[in-house]
């Protein structure tokens, strides 16, 4: 990453926090009333707009609020730092919906991890490797 781009304050390169807030606001409705039925369309369609932008958006999950971005997008990736405040050399989390998501990255999945995702998968297990 270029660290250059790194520099700003932690909200400087946030451009769409209108959207971030009310896709993070309907969405948290959701989940408290724990019913995927219950998304609203809209909010939806404006969060995956917003990703497809390469804009970050703010969404639920089962034990926190996270900021995410499209994790192919070298542009969407700096700007999660930026907006974390966070040094570029450290990682952050990927969050995927499935498995075959998470793995498909890695460069190595030790036997034990693909077990205890099957096992525990969707719900909350952080595996790191």
């Amino acid at each position: 990453m270029a660290r250059e781009r790194l520099a700003g304050g932690p909200l400087s390169n946030l451009r769409n926090v209108g959207v971030a807030q009310a896709v993070s606001s309907e969405l948290a409705e959701t989940v408290k009333s724990g019913s995927q039925a219950d998304v609203d369309d809209d909010a939806l369609a404006r969060a995956i707009e917003a990703l497809r932008a390469g804009d970050p958006i703010v969404y639920p999950t089962e034990t926190f609020y996270g900021i995410g971005a499209d994790a192919f997008s070298i542009d969407a990736l700096e700007r999660i730092f930026a907006i974390k405040g966070r040094d570029a050399a450290k990682t952050i989390a990927l969050i995927a919906h499935d498995e075959a998501s998470a793995f498909a990255i890695a460069s190595e999945v030790p036997k034990l991890a693909q077990r205890l995702a099957r096992a525990f998968w969707p719900g909350p297990l952080t595996i790191v490797m």
